[in-house]
């Protein structure tokens, strides 16, 4: 059996566990009517409209965190590569179990909506204890504190909020996803993360354009992320008012609980979803190697500037501007993913997800390894540019099928199990990166992101495939 083409991608929905190979039929599994039935487009882009909010709140945290742990709080470059860590080693722990307790949830609000608002509430709280690490530091203390101690508890408030707002981000994004795959049915699986990855740019384009409007962004960073948490509570509530659940009868819900520990739950994983998340795992190896520090890169790497030069300094303007440079190619970046998105779903008849995901993450893998040391503006502008290809590819096309051949019974713990499959790879990434940057600069730990894309697009080739 080979890779999976849309036209057979679109008629094939997994029951449960033990029938989740794709060979049963839509007709057989949840017959002809509610398979093939199409839903109005307009419908589907107010479903995914929290998109644009969460992709707000992660545009803004990979443009920013590195640079104001750096520049702002004075951290070294291996405490501000390493503090990326806190957010993936709790998404390890709790994602699944998020998604097991929300497949079995029967509060008669829903399955999905209860995380959901503890997931908005919480990254609302994180953001803004983030962005103001410096002042409740300055709060808690008196003035006659050292400046060293003060330096120290805004670190530890920082890594604290960062912690909690990369946890929450991930808390409500998988069960929005869920949600929206118990809303709508298989045939249109690939159109809802289309839409997602629309809308989802957009917000990246908000977002750049945010921090654009500054000359010095991390002057601004507690109004930049009041903004965005006022854009994402909002855009995340549509889809709680719009996207009413049928509460899950207790008599009717799955026995199963949350997984023991991690080992025993990825055991339950079937084949088809390890296939997929193996490429998906990959594609983070290469992003996490490149976004949260790309901004970093620009302003160091490639023009040459320092964090953790004197205020008011050249070279602390020099490192400032690549920041401010970064939103503006993040701009461009955006519209290469809202283009993408729009004719993914049409390339997927000529070819299948994962020779897509290939050709995205091969291509751009090439172009990092050959640009990475680029001390040109325009080279470093055009790699921020491409990183567009891969992220909209990773970001449609493993959720797209795995949401696609689950069911209510198993969406959230499939989506929380390819959650894993994201976390692991930031772990390792994060314990190498700092230490790479640290001893050969960020230039170095783009080198390994261009192998990282290289390995992503040969699995996607081989080895994405949903029949084995």
């Amino acid at each position: 059996m080979g890779t999976v083409d849309a036209p057979d991608v679109y008629t094939r929905v997994p029951v449960d566990e033990s029938q989740s190979s794709p060979e049963a039929s839509s007709e057989e599994l949840c017959g002809e009517s509610s398979a093939h039935r199409r839903v109005s487009l307009a419908y589907i882009y107010v479903l995914c409209v929290a998109s644009f909010g969460i992709n707000v709140a992660w545009a803004l945290e990979f443009a920013t965190v590195t640079p104001f742990f750096e520049s702002g709080l004075g951290a070294t470059d291996f405490v501000s590569h390493a503090v990326w860590i806190v957010g993936p080693l709790s998404g390890l722990i709790v994602a699944p179990i998020v998604g097991a307790l929300s497949d079995s949830c029967t509060s008669r609000f829903g399955r999905r909506r209860p995380f959901i608002v503890a997931g908005m509430v919480a990254t609302v709280v994180g953001m803004l204890c983030f962005s103001s690490a410096r002042e409740i530091a300055a709060w808690a203390f008196p003035p006659t504190t050292s400046a060293n101690a003060h330096s120290l508890a805004s670190l530890i408030i920082a890594m604290s909020a960062f912690c909690i707002l990369d946890l929450a981000i991930n808390t409500t994004m998988w069960p929005v996803r869920a949600l929206q795959g118990d809303l709508l049915p298989p045939i249109e699986q690939h159109r809802v993360q289309s839409a997602s990855v629309v809308l989802g740019s957009l917000g990246d384009l908000a977002a750049n354009a945010l921090i654009d409007s500054f000359d010095q962004p991390l002057t601004h960073i507690r109004f930049c992320y009041f903004v965005a948490a006022l854009v994402y509570t909002c855009s995340v509530m549509v889809l709680l008012v719009i996207g009413r659940e049928e509460p899950l009868d207790p008599d009717a819900a799955q026995t199963q609980n949350a997984p023991s520990n991690i080992f025993s739950y990825l055991r339950s994983i079937p084949g088809w979803l390890w296939r997929i998340g193996g490429t998906y795992a990959l594609g983070f190896f290469t992003l996490f190697c490149a976004m949260p520090y790309a901004s970093s890169w620009l302003g160091s790497s490639v023009l040459g500037g320092n964090p953790k030069a004197k205020k008011g300094s050249a070279a602390e303007a020099t490192y400032e501007k690549g920041v401010k440079i970064y939103g503006k190619a993040s701009l461009l970046r955006a519209l290469v993913q809202i283009a993408f998105a729009a004719v993914y779903p049409f390339l997927l008849r000529f070819i299948s997800p994962g020779k897509l995901m290939g050709v995205c993450f091969g291509t751009f893998g090439i172009f990092l390894a050959i640009l990475s040391s680029t001390k040109s503006m325009e080279y470093g502008e055009l790699i921020i540019v491409l990183l567009g290809f891969p992220g909209a590819a990773h970001f449609t096309l493993p959720t797209g099928l795995t949401v696609e051949y689950s069911d209510e019974t198993n969406r959230g713990r499939h989506l929380g199990a390819l959650n894993c499959f994201a976390v692991v790879p930031q772990l390792i990434d994060t314990t190498y990166t700092g230490w790479v940057s640290e001893k050969f600069g960020e230039s170095a730990v783009m080198k390994i992101g261009a192998v990282w894309g290289i390995l992503t697009g040969i699995s996607g080739f081989l080895f994405m495939k949903v029949e084995g």
